[in-house]
């Protein structure tokens, strides 16, 4: 199994690229039987829910996007697949937004696509052209912000829905091969990073400094606190502005977390973060703490 949806009344949808089909584990039945959802796939790798129940499959063996409806004359069950897309090279991962719009990685493309939900639409729109390497997991948060694991650069990255998906930016970097992510409803990322054999939480909590002016510092700093939940060495601490090192938000170097300390299970040490912005507009910034390999240990949103 490579991919897990929930629909709205708890029923899990697990697809199984090696068996060639999606199977439904049911909230009635305490999901102890598994029915097979087949429909003709060929290594299907995701699967999404809309808000209709119609579930969604990406059928990489056929290079394409595949739906399945709700059936009411099959017994409760679930009719045919039809093409919702094609024209892919490698459809891995697949989400749908709060308007039913599918977004897919394609992971032969490098690249995002979009089929738009609009009249029924079956078009298909590119999305980051470019700028991934190797996308594999998918998700789409309560504000239909886009959320990619980019296994190539070892990162997440981030379309946002403001700018219609125009600007991809990193909120998380230093894993080993990320494949799948899921969003909750608070915002806060849990990524599979795959080569460290972990799941690891990117907390999108964050802190708000305000209106800030052009070149002046802020009048205050915030403090993000890191828990360690097993004895670990502190590599180093880095601070980023949409993907920059060190750029408008830097370390204030007043916290407890500190380069190259050891830490014990159950302790928490502190950054403490200064806003100086060099030019007008938003800013979003991420705290990230590495190990002696530069392996991501934990991440803040700022």
């Amino acid at each position: 199994p490579t991919s897990v949806a929930v629909d709205a009344s708890g029923n899990l949808f697990v697809a199984d690229p090696s068996e060639d089909t999606v199977y439904e584990l049911t909230s009635a039945t305490s999901y102890a039987k598994a029915i097979n959802l087949g429909r003709n796939f060929n290594w299907p790798y995701g699967v999404a829910i809309d808000s209709n129940d119609i579930f969604y499959v990406t059928d990489t063996g056929h290079s394409m996007v595949k739906s399945v409806a709700p059936c009411a004359n099959c017994g409760g069950g679930y009719g045919n697949a039809t093409t919702a897309g094609s024209g892919f090279a490698y459809p891995w991962g697949v989400s749908v937004d709060r308007n039913d719009n599918i977004f897919v990685t394609d992971v032969g493309y490098n690249t995002v696509k979009e089929i738009v939900a609009a009249n029924g639409s079956t078009t298909t729109k590119t999305l980051g052209a470019g700028l991934f390497e190797y996308p594999y997991g998918i998700a789409v948060d309560s504000n239909d912000n886009i959320y990619v694991t980019d296994a190539g650069y070892n990162a997440v990255r981030e379309l946002s829905a403001i700018d219609g998906y125009t600007t991809v930016t990193t909120p998380a970097s230093g894993f080993n091969t990320p494949i799948g992510v899921a969003v909750d409803a608070s915002g806060n990322l849990f990524v599979a990073d795959t080569d460290n054999n972990a799941i690891k939480e990117v907390s999108q909590a964050g802190g708000y400094f305000g209106t800030v002016k052009v070149g002046t510092s802020s009048a205050f700093t915030i403090s993000m606190s890191f828990f360690f939940d097993a004895t670990t060495t502190l590599g180093t601490v880095s601070i980023m502005t949409s993907g920059a090192v060190s750029s408008d938000f830097t370390n204030a170097d007043t916290g407890t977390c500190k380069a190259n300390t050891a830490y014990t299970a159950n302790q928490t040490c502190t950054v403490n973060v200064i806003f100086k912005p060099a030019q007008i507009g938003t800013r979003i910034g991420t705290v990230n703490l590495y190990d002696g390999s530069s392996k991501l240990l934990a991440s803040g949103a700022l």
